[in-house]
């Protein structure tokens, strides 16, 4: 093996110890310590996409297949939540430019009924992070006001988030309205 791979294989196990230790961390309601894990991502140069894909999202899914499967309650998944939020916001402090460095505009919503935000914000994050100009409205859009903003902003890429079966059919209006627009958006469905 040489010594290229013998780093990244490491790099990719100590990366796989803090995915852990940070899962705990939230599970458990410990703030503090989920923050010194951000810190040592940070300290070993981890990107922006890594922390958000390789150890914030699992911790979410982690802590969800808790909830679901009755291991934990609501209040320990949405404390779980707000200290991923709460770390979602510093890192967007760091790695996000103060101004847009791209023309391209990026509409980034949760469809109408849609509350599970964190995939999209983390979407938005990303594309800010590469100088684009990101419209991010958040949870439970209605319908009415994603296709207007898209209209008024005139944004070239329209990012949706939902989680639930349910929300296809929002998801349908919007689409059939977006290609009604000039020019008609760019659309992902996540």
């Amino acid at each position: 093996m040489n010594l290229a791979k013998k780093s990244s294989a490491y790099s990719a196990q100590a990366l796989a110890v803090v995915r852990q230790r940070f899962s705990t961390a939230i599970s458990g309601g410990d703030a503090a310590g989920a923050g010194r894990l951000i810190d040592e991502l940070l300290a070993g140069q981890r990107s922006l996409l890594e922390i958000y894909l390789e150890v914030i999202a699992p911790a979410l899914v982690r802590i969800g297949g808790s909830w679901c499967r009755g291991d934990v309650g609501v209040g320990e998944e949405h404390l779980a939540t707000q200290i991923v939020i709460e770390q979602m916001d510093r890192l967007r402090s760091l790695f996000v430019p103060p101004e847009p460095r791209s023309p391209y505009r990026v509409l980034v919503a949760c469809v109408e009924g849609e509350q599970h935000f964190i995939g999209a914000r983390m979407v938005a994050d990303l594309c800010l992070s590469k100088g684009w100009a990101v419209v991010f409205l958040g949870p439970d859009t209605p319908t009415s006001a994603l296709v207007e903003m898209a209209k008024r902003r005139h944004v070239q890429l329209v990012a949706m988030s939902v989680t639930m079966e349910q929300g296809m059919g929002h998801v349908q209006r919007v689409l059939d309205e977006l290609v009604g627009l000039s020019p008609a958006p760019n659309v992902v469905l996540g």
